[in-house]
């Protein structure tokens, strides 16, 4: 599901000069505005009335406790984008908050202009919630291309890498081979981590190609039994698909950051 480039809008781009206003429940597990944006995102339904001028509880960021309904507001929506992966909807700007649903790639969000962090704020099933800005986009995404059958043969540079590893980490290496032959290097068994299980394999690429075997590999997950990508310190998880590609922290060298390999961890 990564793309090539991978798509990100600020919160300047989500704004539109069509406005219509809806009117969504405003829970009060949802945060207070925290940015420029959010003070134009949505006005109170009757700045006149009580009700609109007496503060929200405080927010609660366990997804165990759930604070009851409050007041209802106008929220004003700004337009609409394409959702370019699947993407968790949650209750809150946060990535432990309660996935109350999911919209599939291709499908589109109304927006509300609000963003807090990596989060923008979208109207679901009526109710204001929080997808992951940087897949949300002004074009809507192309449709994948032809399936095309995946290669289970031997790899033309040899199979001395295979030693050790699970069958799923050998159907990796032989379906990059047969699809990329440029890749001459690959890195298998080792002392640590999954690695040692034989349950990983680097491939070892540092131009855009890493970007494009990456987007493949999450296309081709299920079949090839992938599990997590990490790429130029990102990483994708099939457990957490939802949320796409993930920052990691800096590990202080391009190898220990996977700028140089694509690192793929399978189930075995």
């Amino acid at each position: 599901m990564l793309r090539t480039a991978l798509p990100g809008v600020g919160a300047a781009a989500l704004a539109m000069s069509t406005v219509a206003v809806v009117t969504a429940p405003d829970r009060a597990d949802d945060p207070p505005a925290t940015t420029a944006a959010a003070s134009v995102g949505r006005t109170l339904a009757d700045q006149s009335s009580p009700a609109a001028t007496t503060a929200a509880p405080p927010v609660s960021r366990s997804t165990d406790v759930r604070p009851p309904l409050t007041e209802s507001r106008t929220v004003q929506v700004r337009g609409k984008r394409f959702v370019v992966t699947a993407l968790d909807v949650r209750i809150g700007p946060f990535k432990d908050a309660a996935v109350v649903g999911e919209v599939t790639k291709g499908k589109t969000v109304a927006v509300t202009g609000r963003r807090d962090g990596r989060y923008a704020e979208v109207v679901y099933q009526g109710a204001r919630r929080w997808v992951r800005v940087d897949y949300l986009s002004t074009s809507k995404p192309k449709p994948k291309p032809k399936v095309e059958p995946i290669g289970t043969a031997p790899c033309a540079t040899g199979s001395d890498v295979e030693q050790g590893l699970q069958q799923n980490t050998i159907d990796v290496h032989r379906a990059v081979c047969a699809r990329y032959p440029q890749i001459q290097v690959y890195g298998g068994i080792r002392g640590d981590g999954m690695h040692s299980q034989g349950r990983a394999l680097d491939i070892m690429v540092s131009s855009d190609l890493g970007t494009e075997i990456a987007e493949w590999l999450q296309d081709h997950a299920a079949e090839l039994g992938v599990t997590e990508l990490i790429w130029r310190q990102r990483i994708w998880t099939t457990e957490r698909a939802g949320d796409g590609w993930r920052s990691m922290e800096d590990r202080g060298s391009a190898t220990a950051n996977h700028m140089d390999h694509v690192h793929v961890t399978t189930g075995g």
